[in-house]
């Protein structure tokens, strides 16, 4: 709906709108926008036939026979403007509810949001429930850094915080081996450790985004060594050899991460704060003078907010009710 938003008001011509829509639901994301324009007319009237007359389109009164581009353009814009309707309808009886949280509660996400970003948490606030931006925007900015870090500390160093991160890891088929490797790092986060406790985050943060990609069919597992795979479902083949995805830098440049928007701010984490360049400093031996809370801190939230999108495709996760963390639950 936010993709047909933005292009609904660009007013495109009937040709680009049925471009971008496209290329929007191509399975393979390397074929670009600018490759989509130099197909001919009678080639994109094809395909916008065949997305209008899926089922799951839902479109109504089509003709039989081939659409036009403009006739493209008008049905799915009409189908936004419906949809849209029925959801303000099914939104009325909530609207009271709403007010109140435009009016006791955006200032504060949006202030919590700006603090988090600020201090090296982005990647904090697809888990946060609103009570939690609440307190982070409560936070004055004296020694703010300082005091964001301390609140994330003294939380993930809690039993039931572990406790919490193994139900997760327990539910899912793929990660559950992984988790006797994070206990101890979690053990030694606890204690302070820090010097045992990062590398271990860092290296399983890696391996998590890349058993994302084998659950999600994009790569596959093979001898201790990750193969990119082609659209039909097989190793890529290039230059006469198998596709090997090296390094966390060509996990997060994965096109199935980019699709992903709610890892936005954890791939944003790892780039723009330079997360990898210091992972790899420290992994590789060139840093020794890593032991900081905070990077302990970071890297063990990041693994907190991966671990339901890596499972993502596997039986839901069930997380005790009785957990007293200002952290917002998975929906399944």
């Amino acid at each position: 709906m936010e993709f047909l938003s933005n292009i609904i008001q660009q007013d495109l011509s009937p040709r680009d709108f049925t471009i971008k829509v496209i290329r929007q639901t191509l399975k393979n994301p390397r074929l670009g926008e600018k490759k989509v324009k130099e197909f001919p007319d009678d080639y994109l009237i094809m395909i916008a036939t065949k997305i209008a007359k899926d089922r799951r389109m839902n479109l109504k009164e089509l003709p039989t026979g081939r659409i036009t581009l403009e006739l493209f353009k008008l049905k799915i814009v009409e189908d936004f403007i419906e949809t849209n309707r029925k959801a303000a309808s099914l939104l009325k009886p909530y609207l009271p509810w709403l007010k109140n949280f435009q009016e006791n509660w955006i200032k504060d996400i949006d202030q919590g949001e700006k603090i988090l970003k600020e201090c090296g948490y982005r990647h904090t606030g697809q888990i946060l429930r609103k009570e939690g931006f609440r307190i982070f925007a409560n936070i004055g900015p004296n020694v703010r850094d300082a005091r964001v870090t301390n609140a994330w500390l003294n939380l993930t160093r809690q039993n039931w915080f572990r406790d919490e991160l193994k139900e997760r890891f327990q539910n899912s088929a793929m990660l559950r081996s992984r988790w006797k490797i994070l206990e101890k790092a979690w053990e030694a986060h606890q204690r302070r450790d820090y010097l045992l406790s990062i590398p271990v985050f860092l290296t399983q943060i890696e391996g998590i985004l890349g058993d994302a990609l084998v659950l999600n069919h994009c790569a596959r597992s093979k001898n201790g060594k990750l193969f990119k795979l082609d659209s039909d479902g097989t190793i890529l083949i290039e230059n006469g050899k198998q596709k090997e995805i090296i390094g966390i830098s060509s996990i997060i440049e994965h096109p199935y991460f980019s699709r992903i928007s709610r890892l936005d701010e954890a791939i944003k984490f790892l780039r723009k704060d330079e997360i990898i360049v210091e992972r790899n400093a420290i992994l590789h031996g060139r840093k020794v003078s890593y032991g900081r809370a905070k990077l302990s801190t970071q890297s063990l939230l990041l693994i907190y907010a991966l671990i339901r999108d890596a499972a993502e495709f596997e039986p839901p996760i069930v997380i005790p009710s009785s957990s007293l963390i200002p952290i917002e639950k998975p929906t399944s």
